[in-house]
């Protein structure tokens, strides 16, 4: 799973196997380890609690919930993902955008691009 983080956004890019764990589980994650016991987890869980998307974070991890109801539709279909905004206490907002990862077209493929959706562009050449 890529975790990219620009200015008050967040987006999280899954591949495949993560799309699926994700649908099984309810739930997606990883780990930057820093060493000496110090990490950043990061994931994607379904809530039957929202109905937008939402993120919260505490005792070293991130996470973002999608509305369960979201789930199988996005994971059956060729839909890349969601957007959403959430509103911060005291003004401001954190843009938050969940991804299915595709394939890189601007470079040439590495075995990182086996566990990738295929991009819709490719085909159109």
């Amino acid at each position: 799973m890529k975790l990219r983080i620009h200015e008050n956004s967040i987006r999280l890019r899954l591949k495949p196997s993560e799309v699926e764990t994700f649908r099984q589980d309810g739930k997606v994650e990883d780990t930057l380890w820093f060493g000496a016991g110090i990490y950043l987890a990061y994931g994607l869980r379904a809530s039957s609690k929202t109905d937008v998307l939402e993120t919260a974070f505490s005792e070293n991890r991130l996470r973002i919930f999608v509305p369960e109801s979201w789930v199988e539709p996005w994971v059956d279909s060729d839909r890349e993902g969601f957007e959403g905004v959430q509103p911060l206490d005291g003004g401001g907002m954190i843009r938050i955008i969940v991804e299915k990862d595709y394939k890189c077209l601007h470079r040439p493929s590495t075995q990182a691009d086996d566990d990738v959706f295929p991009h819709p562009l490719a085909e159109e050449g």
